[in-house]
């Protein structure tokens, strides 16, 4: 029930990333996003490996990624201020991999 009642907060943070110049699409179900990122030319996937490293290295946050697909899940218990870091992060972590590439 938790979860549920923080759909509308996890899908509203994870559109803000649309404004990103990065993201080419995003999609959510529940407490589940992906956001898909344009592709560097000739090198599929680089791009979300790239941002991946960063928010990990750099921010300490953990995701899945699949080609230039940045996938996010976080456990059920997450608090709507967790959201709020998660995708702050997430923001931080996309401009780092921009200025990189």
């Amino acid at each position: 029930e938790k979860a549920r009642k923080l759909e509308d907060t996890w899908a509203d943070a994870a559109f803000a990333l649309k404004g990103h110049p990065m993201v080419e699409d995003i999609r959510t179900i529940g407490l589940v996003a992906a956001i898909d990122l344009k592709p560097v030319e000739g090198k599929p996937g680089l791009r979300a490996y790239k941002a991946m490293e960063n928010g990990f290295h750099d921010h300490g946050v953990m995701v899945r990624i699949t080609a230039d697909t940045i996938a996010l899940s976080p456990p059920l218990i997450i608090t709507r201020e967790q959201v709020d870091e998660l995708f702050e992060k997430a923001w931080k972590s996309l401009n780092e991999t921009a200025a990189a590439l």
